[in-house]
């Protein structure tokens, strides 16, 4: 066995299949199941790895594929493995298992190291309110800070929630950042400077006699953003004669060198300012890590994100190699992580004492360290991942670290892994290697282009098409790109076929139901008064968009549940979905509790058909296969990134924080670098978001694209 091995897996190329194969080798080679950290990323996925390795030791001589891999792992005969089939089989049933998700994993490390940091072992985890988090924070903050937050979300044109996301942000970043340090009484003089040096420009080309109405233009400023508004076409240039309108006026050199002055004094305004922002922004953000752990101990309760980054504090004040394991109450020799280029930086920080112990453990103890993944399906960097994890940790550990490829397709058939082939081949800059195929049923792919407006219908006729050819529903899935194409499909197919089976994870909350979304959206109407839930009701229930509401009540004289009864009777929409919604609603003490908390509630519906066509975003897809997979274009075209903050890492380590500004990217070489890279980035997200979907199919793959965009 290699004691240490990096298997860099291709989509249904057999990730599963390795895993299962390393853990039970390592078994039969004498290792305890309690001493194997086995991680993966949900709880799903970690229950089915389980009881994978269950099955398959239970059956193990059956199955010649994975006998023989073991084989050649452990270097033992078959009758070897046999003879030791029950007794590892009784040990792994009886053994409490190290088979958990990697948030679980860190959450227990908390647990038992808790107290180095004043955290209670009896924690509980929750998500934010974000509503309460916000009010309660700016209700901790004192006259200077309150003024000092409104000042920055009045110069920097940005709403007080918008500042929690980059407060958010950094916390799940956790880096030690070092903020650029410029004395901001110059900025003044920097300003004084610019102004002074465009104008000697600006009165030049003016008075010029052969200069055209273009380059008159080009200088027809009055401040520092008319400059750089109207600049971007020549304050770019290397000297003043490169840009085509000025050249009649034949600038001089004396000029060249006020030119190259005022575009250094340019950029230093940009460091000068992103240094005072910055500097105004991380003493809020003192204050809110200050009011947040206050506030996480005050309920006793943590995120997840909260988990990861009081662990990893606690592991960087403590550096002892052996101070984690030392902790722990189990010894782990083994680990195995699945899905590792989901792997965040923060988390692999945390399990780099545990990794680093096992690889470069001298004694004799038989130790062992293994991941597999696929870069090409990284698609969490949002949330700290990166694709270059991945690779990074092989540089760092080799050559005791090696790698292995699998490269062959065990899920799809001829021509869908043809097709994935023919596509990702031809992409610059894409690490892609050919797929082969193990297949020998050849399959079916069809690309079809429509207009956005006819793109369901297309998906209906798909559906059909699928079903006269013998396929399923059960065995079909629709990929989107969001939760509300999730939702509006599901709502047209319904309208379309009201018969039709749908299994979504979306429309299984009892919120999202068709009847139960006129019913808020009623409440909300008699409450606030606004149309847009008028224009919402209607719509929901096939009424003309600005039809009057009919229905008299006086909220202020009726509780929450008899309103709601009120409604479902005057309307006709009792059901089901209904009765189970009234029963939840006695939760609520009144109307006002209702309408701010009700859309928060995660209920799911009861006696739900869980036999049908699948809906799902991509990102719900992937680990899973389908038979047949229809995948749609966006929708709506994808929102930009409205991040005012910029991160610029090399490999996994930080490297550099910009605060954006418009156009400063014309000026600054640099900060235009570190867009260009995160540009880049963006582009492998969503390529690697493509080819999680495309490689989904076991038989059939459809692609719709609009006809734009």
């Amino acid at each position: 066995m290699q004691r240490c091995l990096a298997l860099k897996a291709s989509a249904g190329s057999g990730k599963t299949f390795a895993l299962t194969v390393r853990y039970i080798s390592l078994l039969l080679l004498d290792a305890k199941p309690y001493e194997i950290l086995t991680l993966t990323f949900t709880n799903k996925a970690a229950t089915q790895m389980a009881y994978r390795i269950y099955k398959s030791l239970s059956q193990l001589g059956d199955d010649i594929d994975i006998l023989m891999a073991i084989q050649d792992a452990t270097k033992l005969t078959k009758q070897q493995i046999l003879d030791k089939k029950q007794q590892i089989l009784q040990e792994y049933i009886v053994s409490n298992l190290s088979i958990l998700t990697i948030d679980k994993f860190i959450n227990k490390i908390l647990r038992e190291f808790g107290g180095f940091v004043g955290i209670s072992d009896d924690f509980e985890i929750k998500f934010d309110d974000e509503e309460i988090l916000l009010y309660k924070f700016l209700l901790s903050l004192d006259q200077k800070k309150f003024d000092t937050l409104l000042n920055f979300s009045y110069n920097e044109n940005k709403k007080i929630k918008s500042i929690l996301d980059i407060f958010k942000t950094l916390i799940e970043k956790n880096e030690n950042i070092k903020l650029p340090q410029y004395d901001y009484n110059s900025f003044e003089a920097v300003k004084i400077s610019i102004i002074e040096k465009s104008n000697q420009i600006k009165s030049f080309i003016q008075k010029s006699k052969d200069i055209s109405k273009t380059g008159y233009n080009a200088v027809d400023f009055n401040n520092i953003d008319e400059l750089l508004s109207k600049g971007k076409t020549w304050l770019t240039k290397d000297s003043l004669q490169d840009f085509r309108y000025f050249k009649k006026a034949k600038p001089t050199k004396e000029l060249d060198i006020v030119f190259q002055e005022l575009k250094q004094h340019i950029q230093l305004y940009f460091h000068i300012q992103e240094s005072y922002i910055l500097h105004q922004l991380f003493d809020i953000f003192d204050e809110f890590i200050k009011f947040k752990n206050s506030y996480n101990k005050s309920r006793n309760a943590l995120e997840f994100s909260d988990i990861t980054n009081i662990v990893y504090r606690i592991l960087t004040l403590h550096q002892d190699k052996d101070f984690l394991s030392f902790r722990l109450d189990i010894k782990y020799n083994h680990i195995l992580i699945d899905e590792f280029q989901d792997t965040s930086v923060l988390q692999y920080k945390i399990l780099l004492p545990l990794i680093k112990e096992i690889i470069l453990s001298e004694d004799d103890i038989f130790r062992t360290f293994f991941y597999v993944g696929d870069t090409k399906q990284s698609i969490y960097r949002f949330r700290g991942g990166t694709q270059g994890l991945f690779d990074y940790v092989i540089e760092n550990f080799k050559p005791t670290l090696q790698v292995n490829y699998l490269n062959t397709n065990y899920r799809s058939g001829k021509e869908v892994v043809k097709f994935v082939n023919d596509i990702f081949l031809k992409i610059p800059k894409y690490d892609y290697q050919e797929q082969k195929v193990n297949s020998k049923i050849n399959g079916y792919v069809e690309v079809l282009q429509t207009t956005k407006e006819d793109i369901f219908e297309v998906v209906y006729q798909k559906i059909v098409f699928l079903q006269q050819n013998g396929v399923g529903l059960n065995k079909i899935a629709i990929l989107v790109y969001t939760n509300s194409d999730v939702l509006s499909l599901y709502e047209y197919l319904k309208d379309k076929n009201p018969n039709l089976n749908i299994i979504t994870e979306m429309t299984s909350k009892l919120v999202n139901q068709i009847t139960i979304k006129a019913v808020i959206n009623m409440v909300k109407y008699l409450f606030f008064k606004e149309d847009i839930y008028k224009i919402n009701f209607n719509s929901i229930l096939g009424f003309e968009y600005l039809d009057d509401i009919k229905l008299d009540i006086d909220i202020n004289k009726i509780d929450i549940t008899n309103l709601v009864w009120q409604i479902g009777r005057y309307y006709n929409i009792i059901n089901n979905d209904f009765i189970q919604f009234i029963d939840i609603i006695s939760n609520y003490h009144n109307i006002v509790e209702f309408v701010y908390l009700i859309e928060k509630d995660d209920t799911v519906v009861i006696n739900k058909e869980n036999d049908g066509l699948s809906i799902l975003t991509i990102f719900k897809s992937k680990g899973l296969e389908y038979d047949s997979v229809i995948v749609l274009d966006r929708i709506k075209q994808k929102s930009a990134n409205r991040s005012s903050i910029l991160f610029e890492y090399e490999d996994i380590e930080l490297k550099h924080i910009y605060y954006k500004k418009k156009l400063r990217e014309n000026f600054d070489l640099i900060y235009n670098n570190a867009l260009v890279k995160e540009q880049e980035l963006v582009r492998l997200d969503e390529l690697n978001v493509l080819y999680v979907a495309l490689t989904r199919a076991k038989y059939n793959l459809i692609v719709i694209k609009k006809d734009t965009k």
